[in-house]
């Protein structure tokens, strides 16, 4: 069985420059361009941000976190707000199928967070 991840429309319309589909996984490159402040973002499916060159910053209900080129963030659907400060930030975009997540989840319980 083959799982398919559909790009966000903002994606889309970026023409991004690399995608790649691996089953269950979508990745894409993406490279700012330019910096920018306070962009909200809705994460439609879970996400793994890799960044690989910059620094982003991400706010979310309370809590903030910045990342450097070498870092990678997991982010669960929901909404963020988040800057790139430099002016050429560049990540990997890993999207994930929420049935991949939950089929992994259920093979390896050791990965469930404590209650």
């Amino acid at each position: 069985m083959t799982l398919r991840v559909d790009l966000p429309v903002e994606y889309i319309q970026r023409k991004p420059e690399a995608v790649l589909r691996l089953g269950g996984v979508t990745v894409v490159r993406h490279r700012s361009g330019q910096a920018s402040w306070d962009n909200q973002v809705f994460v439609r499916v879970p996400m793994v941000m890799a960044i690989t060159k910059g620094r982003k910053s991400i706010r979310w209900r309370g809590h903030r976190t910045s990342v450097v080129g070498g870092d990678a963030v997991f982010a669960a659907p929901g909404e963020y707000r988040m800057s790139e400060e430099e002016p050429d930030c560049q990540a990997w975009l890993i999207f994930l199928d929420p049935e991949f997540v939950a089929r992994v989840r259920q093979r390896h319980p050791d990965l469930e967070p404590p209650a």
